[in-house]
């Protein structure tokens, strides 16, 4: 029991050096902590096919800091193509433990789509990066994992 209780608390405060989700008597995160521009890589495989292949989505995302994510681009990268598109809505909510989710809808460009993303996120170093996982929907459905960075500038 001793080895179980001094592992928890090692890993309780690896989190709090670099800067870990929120935990009991840490940070109470609110939507505020991700007021500002993002940009965010996700990564993954094509889902619900016999042809397993890699799809990739890289994209900027300027959060208001309410709940709503109010410009956004994306490169989504599937199994055959690449498409470019801008957000059309975008809404977001942040836990006061540091997790969440967003979910966002983008335009398919010339791909004649749309691209939907619903993600969780975990915010690490006081907002200023998350880990983000989840799904898309379009133009084919995807596992994807990835990460959100500032785009400010921190001491």
């Amino acid at each position: 029991m001793r080895s179980i209780v001094v592992a928890a608390l090692g890993c309780s405060l690896a989190w709090r050096l670099i800067g870990g989700v929120a935990f009991a008597g840490g940070p109470r995160f609110t939507d505020r902590f991700l007021a500002n521009r993002y940009s965010f890589k996700l990564a993954g495989t094509q889902s619900g096919s016999a042809t397993i292949c890699p799809v990739s989505a890289d994209g900027v995302l300027s959060f208001n800091g309410s709940g709503t994510i109010d410009r956004g681009t994306i490169l989504y990268n599937d199994c055959v193509r690449a498409c470019t598109g801008s957000l059309i809505t975008g809404t977001y909510a942040v836990n006061p433990d540091g997790t969440g989710e967003m979910t966002l809808l983008f335009d398919g460009g010339a791909c004649n789509t749309t691209i939907a993303l619903g993600l969780d996120l975990a915010l690490l170093k006081a907002g200023r990066q998350a880990y983000l996982s989840g799904q898309s929907t379009g133009p084919v459905s995807a596992v994807m994992s990835g990460e959100l960075s500032s785009q400010k500038n921190f001491p």
